[in-house]
């Protein structure tokens, strides 16, 4: 009995030595500029007054539409790419429309040549989806922002620990009852820790369990072969996640390489790190 208590708690051990190192993943993820900034805002939104919840819509509209101008280097991603993004996002995301229609007053006032994908773009915009009835759409565009960012941080962990030589998997979710998810070691309750631990202090709403869960079950059947959606607004435009990130007439290989690279350099130090505690 006693070697079976022994060898239980050793398995907690490594549970828990995992789960501390998943987090720091999830948490480097979570830093970088576009998730930062954009997570940031979008758990702050829903505890603003509407002026300032205005002011920041604005906001996003302009940062998007610089990006389409400038790119985001330290993520090698081109002006070209962000275009792509937000054309393929136009009738499903508030803030697209009027970034692409900023996007184009930039090039056009420096006298720059646009992306072949922009000038296509302006030659055929389509017409503005009508308005919805129910929450303003910004309101809908940072929930569906926030959901975007918190399903990927699951989503890349998950990947992650599909490297053949991770040490040790854990669930996605709690087995048990909801209640109960503090009491194991899971992916979607490290990135609930991260974001309670990253804005702890400040006015944000910050998400519960099933809040990451029901974000993470989206994405999942959003991306699934069937492409089933559930009640909310879609994370992914109808071709999802590949029509994104692998299109066609866009060469994606180097933002896709950083990706892949940074995903390498965590397995590299989650071995190490197995290394030098034996």
């Amino acid at each position: 009995m006693r070697e079976r208590e022994r060898r239980a708690e050793q398995w907690r051990q490594e549970q828990a030595k995992h789960f501390a190192v998943l987090k720091e993943c999830i948490a480097e993820f979570l830093s970088l500029p576009r998730f930062e900034r954009n997570l940031a805002i979008a758990l702050r939104y829903p505890l603003l007054r509407e002026d300032r919840q205005a002011a920041l819509f604005d906001d996003l509209v302009e940062k998007n539409a610089e990006l389409c101008f400038s790119g985001e280097p330290e993520f090698q991603m081109t002006p070209e790419i962000q275009c792509h993004l937000l054309i393929e996002l136009v009738d499903h995301l508030a803030h697209a429309r009027p970034a692409l229609e900023r996007a184009v007053e930039l090039y056009r006032d420096c006298g720059r040549p646009m992306p072949q994908n922009l000038k296509r773009w302006t030659e055929n915009p389509g017409t503005p989806q009508p308005r919805r009835r129910g929450p303003h759409q910004a309101a809908q565009d940072w929930k569906a922002l926030r959901d975007q960012i918190i399903a990927m941080a699951v989503d890349w962990a998950v990947g992650l620990q599909k490297a053949p030589d991770w040490p040790e998997r854990l669930p996605i979710k709690h087995p048990g009852s909801l209640e109960a998810w503090r009491n194991g070691h899971s992916i979607c309750r490290a990135v609930v820790e991260v974001i309670e631990e990253r804005y702890s202090e400040g006015h944000y709403q910050r998400p519960t369990y099933q809040m990451v869960c029901k974000a993470w079950e989206r994405y999942r059947d959003e991306t699934g072969s069937k492409g089933k959606q559930r009640p909310g607004r879609p994370l992914l435009p109808p071709g999802g996640l590949n029509s994104l990130v692998r299109p066609p007439d866009i060469d994606t290989g180097a933002m896709q390489q950083k990706v892949q690279e940074s995903t390498q350099d965590h397995v590299r130090r989650m071995q190490q790190r197995d290394r030098n505690d034996d």
